[in-house]
């Protein structure tokens, strides 16, 4: 909690596959804060629902910010929208500002 990306917002856009009964997927999502700047990242998740993501631009304090981190899902959040889905997940990583 309070952390530096502690209750931001994303919307993410992307596709998923099957394979041999193994899911995976590959994508891009905004972040905003409460100050309405934007962080971009690239993400890929893996089978078991933990994945990564790289940071690939950003606007405001996180202009030029570069990171990079890992993922596993926490919990099952209910979808809000139908036909869409939300998704916590808690992230182990590095990134550094301007």
């Amino acid at each position: 909690p309070n952390g530096p990306f502690d209750l931001q917002g994303a919307h993410c856009v992307g596709h998923g596959w099957t394979i041999d009964g193994k899911w995976g997927d590959t994508g891009y999502c905004k972040q905003v804060d409460a100050d309405g700047d934007t962080w971009m990242f690239r993400f890929e998740t893996g089978a078991d629902g933990a994945g990564k993501w790289e940071a690939v631009g950003g606007s405001g304090k996180y202009d030029g910010m570069k990171g990079s981190a890992q993922y596993q899902p926490v919990g099952s959040p209910p979808a809000v929208i139908p036909g869409h889905f939300n998704r916590c997940n808690r992230n182990t990583g590095t990134y550094k500002l301007k």
